[in-house]
Parts: C-alpha cells; structure tokens; sequence
C-alpha cells in the first residue's frame, strides 16, 4: 500500500470527505450546462429521433442507429448504441424535450462516474483515499470533457465509462483470492462481463475494458514480463484459474464483437475524405505520420486543454506529408514517453509502481485504440469526447507523478517499495535520520505545500475553464461561431455554421458560409446542396444540385432538390427522374415518395401517382405526412368520402397537425358540412392562429353569412399579419356587403399600395365603382391594374360594363371580346357581347354570343328571352 505524500491533503483521508468533495465538483462544474439548449448532434439523435418517443415501438431502438435509422440501411452511421438511446427515451418520457432534464442527467452519469473512478483508484490502484480523491477531482473538472457532458450526445461515452470502471471493479473482486483457496468468484466475473457488454452498446469503445481486466490480471496481479515469479503453493491453482478466466473473457469478447458485426448488416459505415482526409491520402507515410500525430495531438488536449472544439475535421489539423515537419517532434515525444512508462511498469518498477502504470497506460491507451485508424477506419479526426474514457489514465498518471515528486522532495520513500527489507535500522542510524529531519523537515514542508499548492491552482483552472467553456454548448450559434474564432479554416465549421443560419432564416448571411467551405474544401457534396437550396438563382442551383450528386452519386438529398426544382421549372420528366434516381438510392425515403407522387400527378400519370402514395404508405404506414397527401388527392379527384377517410386516418397519428386539421376543416366545407367544418377550424385555431387560418375560417363564415363573426376573424388576422392581402380585400367585399362604401374603398386602396400587382383588389373596386355609378373611376383602375399585370377575364368584364354605361359600345365589345378570349367559357361575357351586336343589328354576331352563352348557361331566362326577341327582328328584317 502506498502513502500519499501530499500531507497538505491528508484531511481527505475521510471515508466521507472525499466523496462529499468529488460529487461537489462533478456538479459544480456543470451547473451552468443546464441552460444549454439540444445543439449540433442533439439535433438529429434526440430531436429529430423517433426512437425516443414512448409512441415508437421499443423494437426499434434495438434495430436501429444511434440516430435512429436501421442499421440495414445505407444511410446509417452504424453507431449501435441502443442502451444509451433508452435513457433518452426514459427522459422523452418524463419531460419531453426539455433540454435541462436531459443535461441534469448527464451531470449526474458524470457525477456517479467520477465517484465510481474515486472507489476504482482507491480499492485497486492506489490503495489510497487521499491519491484516490485528488485524481477523482482532477477526472471530474477537466475541460475536455465538456463536450461528453455539456453536449447530450456525450451521453453514450459517459455511460460507457461508467459501466466500464463497474465492470472492471467487478472483474478485479471476482479475481481475489478467497480465504481458503485461490478460486474465481464466477458470478462476479459474469457480472463484470455483462457490464462490459452494456458498456459496448453506450459507446463502442466500452468493450476495450474487457481487455484492460486481462491486462489487469496477467501483467498487475500475476507479474508475467516481471522478475517476480509463482512460487507459492496455490501458483498451479491461480494459473489454471488465470487461463479459464482468460478463456471465458476472450470468448465474451470474441463474441461481442460478432454481434457488433453482425449488427453492421454488412455494410462497415461510408465514410469520405471529409470525415477523416488522413485514411483517404493517397501516400502511406502521410497516412502513417497523420495517425501517429494524433495520439501527440489528443495527449495535448489532455495535458493542455486551453483551445478546445467541437470539431477538428477538414482543414482543422493538416496532413504531415513531409518527413521535415516539426510537430514529428510532438509525436516523438508522445511515444517515447509512453514506452519509457511501459519499460519502467513491466521490468523496472516495484508492485505498486507497476500496478500504477500499468492500470493508468491501460486505461489511456487501450480504450482509445479504436479511435486511432489502427484496426479500421473512423468518421472523424479528433473527437474530445473520445477522450472521456482515457483520461482515467491521464488522471491517474497526474496524481502518481505528483505523489512520486512530493515523496522525492520530502524523503518518506515507504520501506516495502524503496528499500531492501533485509537491512537492519540501528539505532544510531535512527538518530542520524532524526537529526537530517530536524535540520530538513522546514524545507520538505513547504516543497510538499508548494506541490500541493499548484495542484489546486491546477484543479481550480481546469474548473474555471470547465465552467467558462459550457456556454458554449448552450445554443447551435455559440458552439458554432466558437468553432469559427478556434479553426477558422476548417470547412465543416462554416458549413455547420451555414446550416444554422439557413435554419434561422438567414439566408444572405448562410450563403456567405456555404460558399466559404466551398471555398476551403470544393468537394463537399452537401455544401453544393444545401446552397442550392437557399439562393434565388435556379440555374446556379441545378448546377450546385448536380455538382453535389456528381461529388457524391448516392447523395439522395440532392436528387430530392434537383427532382423539386425540376418540377417548379415544369420540368417534368426530368424531374421524376431525379426522384426516382433519390429512391434508387434509399428507397424509403418519405420526401422523395411524396415528390414522385407529386410530379405523377402532375404528368396525369393518375395511377401511377396514387400507386406510389400507397406503396409510400405501405412502407411508413405511421408516417402523417403520407395519408394527408392522400387525402389531398382523393379530393382533387372528385372522391370525398376517401379524402376524409385519410385525413382522418392522418389526424389520428397526428392529432395537432395544424394543416392536416385545416385541410379537413375545408373539406368537410366542400361537402356542406358545415358544423363539423367549424369545429375543426377552431381545433386548427387551438393550435395555431395564423393569419392564413383565420382568413379561412372568416370565409366560411363570411359565406353562412355570420357577417358579424366573420368581420372579428378577419380583423383578428390583420392583427396579426397588418398587411395580409387577402384579409384586407375580404374585409372590404364584407363593408361593400353592408353598403358601408367609404370603408371598403379605403381598404381596397390599402391592398393595393401594399400588393400592386394582385388584381383582386382591383376587381373588386372596380366593382364598388360600376355599382355606386363612378363609372370613369372605373376606367382608371382599369388602366392602373393593367399597368402592373395582364388584367383577367372578370376584369375585362368590368371595365367593359362601365365603358357601355358611358355609350361606348364599341370600347366596351372590344373589352367584352378580350374577356371571351381569356375565358372562352365565360357566358356573361357572351351575353353581354351579344345584347351590344343585337343593338347594333348585327344580327348573325348576336345570335352567335347568344347561343354561346345558352349552351354555357342553359337556365339562362335573359338569354333565352333575347334570343326570342332577336328572332323576331331578324324575321322583320328578312321581309
């Protein structure tokens, strides 16, 4: 057993005081992450994630990726972390999204896996309360990590550390010896492997304590590579006892791994040069001398954690391609260290030295292997999250080396480990030592309270750092612009940047971004996409659309915007071939099955169009989206009765789902349902009083004639939307309903210095003006509409009404003409054409218009009248 030589820390020697201490820094620390909002990854495993709703069958954690796609797909990351995602489920559960549940509970996995680490140094490692608090406090405040515990995701690698150190707690009881025997405590070690195992599915590096338990158990308990040989009775019994453990833990790993394997479907996750530029470089010493800088450069994050960032991918650390590059030193350095600290555990060092060194290298290398490209290639190139797990090892190596330094300095090197047992102290010899004491014993002192000293101002930086970098991960646009101030020349950085300001609706300023990680990294396929998306210029966005699907043929989204753009342009044959190439290469996806659906129906491809919603349904029967594009078809196609059949099929998967329930309000209006239609309007109003609602609500109303009702559902809508065009005009046909004239036309007037050029407004006064006999307004409204856009048919109609009420006749056919041009089927035009040219005795044009607008109105008594009335003048004529 070791004695801690830090006597300015020996009040923590306390079996309560330490862990009082511990569990006060772990939660101290993150106290102010409970403001942090979902940023960044959180966004798509816990937002956007379904698996986390109780509505989800909980089959389906179990089937599908950290972010909730089947691991089948070709699409998923192929991070299998279904332990992890319950706990969010658990929290989805009793708080929905919340943020500040889901960040308490990280705080509290860090807490109980800080005091966990606490109990591990203290029981197996340093077999010290005073060594095991200090490297349990300094584990609990380091900066790095903030992203493990302020970022939710970091959720698997705190859960996998804390079922990691169980598992190895366990591992070390089950191998101790018995009282009567040198046995295996089996249920423990099953015990420990489970733990294991579960470590495994928070976070894929969790399985590498498996490893750590044997390097324990060969190396630490039984000295193999050391001088110390098994000479006592029992050696042939711990021997046999090493080797079936050894089997049964090197079975459990082996067949972990298989099911890991199996899990990938497959399919190992596709990565690109983007991820990880390292594996993809085309010479092996620029692979070779990239990978091995990365342990350096992950030791500096340990060491030094004073620049840290959420991402260091792209540009962010460069490639060494030259065998001249100075940071070879900082490999050097790393590697050198860590075999100088491996020889000396193995061949140099006491029992407690080894078991020190050798526990602490275990846990800092072996967990971050997997990381390392050594065994295959990883989606990123450094990860500070990852580092969660090893610094287990780099707390412990701190403490050691502190205590080693504080033993050195005062002298109280313990006889067991420093000295040879068989020399004897005499007596002078005990004096001489009392006397050095007393001459040194003022100048140990204060070396002991110097080194303590400055391990607290240690722990005290590392805390304040901790604390100051948690901002940081409280919203998307702190963490990214901190991306931007630390790596200004990573591309990813700008394009994550960019894609929160397109979500925040700033497009100018999101194209900017866009456009500079374009700059930086050309290739990046979703930069060229997601640009596309934002700029008004179509062409330069079907070019982005297909450089980003020529960069990345499997990129389904750009197909999805191309196929989208395509059919706004009319476009549509091609367009239903970029949607069918985005469902070639994910065959479920939902937006790319609406948007074939949508360009089917649009080519009168009928069949084709509802086949495709139903093989979309089909495939995501849950899925609202689909039974309400279903319903919107059965009704534009005449057939009612199904379109409120899948409306109602989406609302009950959907029951808040504003446009599905606005949609359904209209329908039910349609058919004359209008007690029903009035009830789903106030449902859709529950849930969202826009202005577009409550114009449609207002309508109905307006139509039953609740003109009372209506006028407060339209003067609601102004308040909220002031300048909303179709409110305003529906105010003032309802004031032109109650004659109140002056009012309707200020409103008109209003519409159309906000709008110039919708012609409603126009129309309607117009309308106002032929009807209170202000004819020649009339025709200046006619010609200002004309003036902003090609006036329709109903306004021709007008203007040509108030050009005959002032003896034009001649304008006002060719008015009338225009208005039969632009609606052939406009009857009243017809009429009114054929009344000028009866009046003009031009009979054959009269009769033609006449007869016209009877077959387009045949219950037309006017029209029927002047036909009779015609005959007889054409039949005067004749004689």
């Amino acid at each position: 057993m070791a004695r801690s030589s830090l006597s300015t820390f020996s009040w923590l020697a306390g079996p309560v005081v330490g862990k009082v201490l511990v569990m006060l820094f772990a939660i101290a620390c993150y106290t102010n992450s409970l403001q942090g909002d979902f940023v960044h990854d959180d966004i798509f495993a816990i937002k956007d994630n379904q698996d986390i709703r109780p509505e989800t069958p909980i089959r389906n954690v179990f089937v599908n990726d950290f972010w909730g796609t089947p691991m089948s797909s070709v699409l998923s990351h192929k991070s299998y972390r279904p332990l992890c995602v319950l706990t969010f489920r658990l929290n989805y559960l009793f708080s929905g999204l919340t943020s500040s549940h889901y960040h308490l509970t990280n705080i509290i996995f860090h807490a109980a896996a800080s005091l966990l680490f606490m109990r591990f140094a203290h029981e197996v490692v340093f077999l010290d309360r005073v060594l095991a608090t200090l490297s349990a406090v300094l584990f609990a405040v380091h900066p790095v990590h903030t992203e493990a515990v302020t970022g939710v995701v970091g959720r698997a690698d705190v859960l996998a550390c804390l079922l990691s150190l169980a598992a190895f707690i366990l591992y070390y009881r089950s191998s101790q010896r018995s009282a009567a025997a040198s046995t295996t405590n089996w249920p423990l070690l099953i015990a420990s492997i489970v733990c294991g195992g579960a470590a495994m599915l928070c976070k894929e590096q969790g399985i590498t304590v498996l490893g750590i338990c044997l390097v324990y158990d060969w190396l630490v308990k039984h000295g193999i590579l050391s001088q110390r040989k098994l000479i006592s009775p029992s050696a042939v019994l711990e021997k046999k006892q090493l080797l079936l453990r050894t089997t049964v833990v090197l079975s459990s790993i082996i067949g972990l791994l298989a099911f890991r394997l199996y899990m990938l479907n497959g399919k190992m996750p596709g990565f690109t040069d983007q991820d990880n530029p390292a594996s993809f470089a085309p010479d092996l010493s620029t692979r070779v001398f990239t990978f091995a800088y990365l342990w350096a450069f992950n030791g500096n994050l340990l060491t030094t954690p004073v620049v840290l960032s959420y991402d260091w991918q792209m540009g962010s650390i460069p490639l060494l391609e030259s065998v001249t590059d100075p940071r070879h030193l900082a490999t050097l350095l790393t590697f050198s260290s860590l075999s100088a600290l491996s020889w000396h555990a193995l061949f140099r060092s006491n029992t407690y030295t080894r078991r020190v060194l050798l526990l602490s290298l275990s846990f800092l290398v072996l967990p971050f292997l997997p990381a390392s490209n050594l065994f295959f290639r990883v989606g990123f190139v450094v990860a500070e999250r990852i580092l969660y797990l090893p610094s287990i090892g780099f707390s412990l190596l701190v403490v050691f080396g502190l205590n080693e330094l504080a033993t050195w300095y005062c002298g109280l090197l313990p006889v067991s480990d420093h000295a040879p047992a068989s020399q004897p102290i005499t007596k002078s010899a005990s004096v001489q030592q009392q006397h050095l004491d007393h001459q040194e014993q003022k100048p140990t002192q204060r070396s002991a309270i110097l080194l303590c000293t400055l391990f607290a101002c240690l722990i005290l930086a590392m805390a304040g750092k901790t604390v100051l970098r948690n901002p940081v991960w409280w919203t998307r646009e702190s963490l990214f612009r901190s991306g931007l101030a630390v790596v200004p020349q990573n591309a990813k950085v700008h394009y994550n940047f960019a894609n929160f300001l397109k979500d925040a609706k700033r497009s100018d300023e999101a194209a900017d971004h866009y456009r500079m990680a374009l700059r930086l990294y050309p290739n990046h396929p979703s930069a060229c996409n997601n640009l596309g998306t934002i700029i008004d210029d179509q062409k330069e966005a079907e070019q982005l659309y297909r450089r980003a699907t020529e960069l990345n043929p499997r990129h389904s989204n750009a197909y999805f915007n191309l196929g989208g753009l395509l059919r706004d342009q009319g476009r549509l044959n091609e367009s239903e071939n970029a949607f069918r190439q985005s469902l070639k290469i994910d065959e479920k996806y939902d937006n790319a099955l609406g948007g074939l659906a949508s360009v089917l129906e649009q080519q009168g491809k009928f069949d084709l169009a509802l086949s495709t919603l139903q093989h979309a349904i089909t495939l995501h029967p849950d899925n609202a989206d689909f039974h309400h594009n279903m319903a919107v078809y059965y009704g534009n196609h005449g057939d009612a009765q199904k379109s409120l059949s899948s409306y109602e099929k989406a609302l009950q998967l959907k029951p808040r789902r504003h446009i599905t329930l606005m949609s359904y309000a209209k329908q039910l209006r349609q058919m004359g349902h209008n007690e029903e239609a009035e009830r789903f309007f106030k449902r859709a109003l529950k849930v969202k009083r826009d202005a577009d609602s409550l114009l449609a609500y207002g309508t109905m109303l307006h139509n039953l004639d609740r003109h009372d009702e209506a006028e407060k559902a339209y003067l609601e809508a102004l308040k909220v939307d002031p300048k909303h065009y179709n409110s305003t005009v529906n105010l003032a046909v309802l004031k032109m309903t109650r004659e109140d004239f002056n009012g309707a036309n200020r409103l008109f007037m209003s519409a159309i210095e906000d709008n110039p050029s919708e012609l409603s407004a126009y129309k309607h006064l117009m309308s106002l003006q032929s009807q209170t006999d202000r004819h020649s307004s009339v025709l200046k409204v006619f010609n200002e509409a004309r003036s902003q856009s090609v006036p329709n048919a109903e306004v021709y109609d007008i203007h040509a009404r108030a050009l005959h009420a002032l003896n034009r006749t001649g304008d006002a056919i060719k008015s009338w003409s225009m208005a039969v041009k632009l609606n052939p089927s406009f009857g009243r035009a017809h009429m009114n054409l054929g009344a000028c040219y009866h009046t003009l005795g031009n009979y054959p044009r009269a009769r033609h218009h006449y007869e016209t607008a009877l077959k387009l109105e045949p219950e037309s008594q006017v029209v029927k009248e002047n036909l009779v009335k015609l005959a007889r003048l054409e039949k005067k004529s004749r004689k």
